[in-house]
């Protein structure tokens, strides 16, 4: 979700918020430095969440 405005619960807009910055840091990463970046989430297999993850090459 590019608009956060849109969503009403507050900290969901503070999560999403934080996961755009993430993403232009590793689009600014690849830009600038030409190393692959991404950014991913993680889970196991009884549904826990590791929120961000930024990989490198």
């Amino acid at each position: 979700m590019w608009d956060r405005s849109v969503c009403s619960d507050e900290s969901a807009r503070y999560e999403n918020m934080v996961a755009s910055h993430l993403f232009k840091f590793c689009h600014l990463w690849e830009d600038a430095r030409g190393e692959e970046m991404a950014l991913q989430f993680i889970r196991n297999a009884q549904g826990k969440e590791i929120d961000f993850v930024v990989l490198k090459n």
